[in-house]
């Protein structure tokens, strides 16, 4: 639902504050801060500016209404924050004063909401004179009006294992798992339908660094291209770089799920998490999973790939190669999900490496009362969660051992000609330089 357009401006007059605020604004990480509801009757989330005491505008961000810490008071996290440095006497001849009269005053209950005519003044105002500003409040508008939107559309299975493929990336690349809440919940439905990969609609989140898009619209819609749409982000951490694509031969809605391949270049290490939807049962009360012809066809490519690259390994191949498993090959079983604005969470599911699947083939339980397989997933079964998953791969206790850019392209290709979307990860080793251009070449996803 649409909010009232309008906002607040939040004067900090108190200079043991201004320090935090200041360390956290300069790298656009995100703050709490206690207020009075009751004086200033905060929403559950507004557009602010961040007011100094020199009377400079020096951040824009999304205050994020949560819960009481005291009698009267609600903590308020501060989101999405955007440096900025406007002088509040360079809007005009009257609209200072009137801004001032509302500023909220940290330290006391004084100030208010910006009224609706006096904010539409401030955004024409701050269009003429800093575009940069005016361009950031829109973001943050259209971030505070979709927020909570929950997304039904053809494609949106793919969608959601998109984000999630995203996601479990960049805990991978950061275990704090900051990266991952600042760049997912800043996804929006791009504007006018779905896009090509939930890459479009991150908009411009903190952590990208550059962006390439290089597609061909007219392959979209035709079931027999062999183009690549290729999407691409670097995200940076510190020294350290993750290059992050999409990669499809069909518009969103017509692929048959989602691969994700992820490339710890350190340890020449790669893992590929194939998505599938685990159902409830009633049975047991635990999940199941039904293989179809699709399912039987991607596990035998799997085998095929191990018999031409076996997975070897013994003590002088080094230390840095050992693994706890070799394989490569894991599947994740998802419950089915809604897709939610400015969600942080990663799908709720477990991971199987394919090894301990086709065991579960095997075994007489994965019959069902038809005859047919089903793997079941009980309280007994063993599988590995999101948290560990992302351990071990980040840690490279499991996946592969040498790779080489030339196997990691056989894997996308293979995976692209089932039909499948791909979400590729580079990890670039320490302080290396991160070049979009150079992986999609090296892969071979220009064509």
């Amino acid at each position: 639902m649409t909010e009232s357009p309008t906002g607040l401006l939040i004067y900090f007059d108190e200079t043991a504050r201004l320090a935090h605020i200041e360390n956290c604004g300069q790298f656009e990480t995100t703050f709490t801060d206690t207020f009075s509801d009751k004086d200033w009757g905060f929403r559950k989330r507004d557009v602010v500016g961040i007011v100094y005491p020199d009377n400079i505008i020096r951040f824009w961000a999304l205050a994020e209404k949560g819960g009481k810490v005291a009698t009267a008071k609600v903590r308020i996290k501060f989101t999405h924050i955007k440096a900025t440095e406007i002088s509040i006497d360079d809007l005009g001849i009257s609209l200072p004063n009137k801004l001032r009269s509302h500023y909220v005053r940290a330290s006391r209950g004084a100030g208010g909401r910006i009224p609706v005519a006096t904010w539409q003044a401030l955004k024409k105002a701050l269009r003429e004179i800093d575009h940069d500003s005016y361009q950031a409040i829109l973001e943050l508008e259209r971030l505070r009006d979709s927020a909570g939107q929950i997304i039904s559309s053809r494609g949106l299975e793919t969608l959601v294992q998109q984000r999630d493929a995203v996601g479990v990336a960049l805990d991978i690349f950061d275990p704090t798992q900051r990266c991952r809440k600042d760049v997912v919940s800043n996804w929006t439905m791009p504007p006018g339908d779905m896009g090509r990969s939930f890459l479009d609609g991150l908009g411009k989140v903190r952590c990208i660094e550059d962006n390439l898009i290089s597609s061909d619209a007219n392959a979209f819609g035709r079931s027999d291209s062999t183009r690549n749409m290729v999407g691409g982000v670097i995200i940076a951490v510190g020294g350290r770089k993750l290059e992050t694509f999409n990669v499809n031969r069909t518009a969103i809605e017509q692929s048959l799920g989602v691969d994700l391949i992820y490339w710890n270049e350190a340890f020449q290490s790669w893992v590929l998490v194939q998505y599938k939807i685990a159902e409830d049962d009633t049975e047991t009360r635990g999940k199941h999973y039904r293989p179809d012809a699709g399912f039987r066809e991607q596990l035998s490519r799997m085998r095929e790939f191990r018999a031409k690259h076996p997975d070897l390994w013994t003590p002088s191949a080094g230390n840095l190669n050992y693994r706890l498993c070799g394989d490569g090959f894991f599947f994740k079983f998802c419950t089915r999900m809604q897709l939610v604005v400015m969600s942080e969470r990663l799908t709720p599911g477990f991971y199987v490496p394919r090894l301990l699947v086709e065991s579960y083939l095997t075994e007489q339980s994965s019959l069902g009362s038809k005859g047919g397989e089903l793997i079941k997933f009980t309280s007994e079964s063993r599988w590995i969660s999101n948290s560990l998953f992302t351990q071990l791969v980040a840690d490279s206790w499991i996946g592969t051992r040498g790779a080489t850019t030339q196997v990691i392209s056989e894997i996308i290709r293979r995976s692209l000609a089932a039909g499948r979307s791909v979400v590729m990860c580079r990890a670039r080793p320490e302080s290396a330089q991160a070049n979009l251009s150079e992986t999609i070449d090296e892969l071979g996803l220009r064509s």
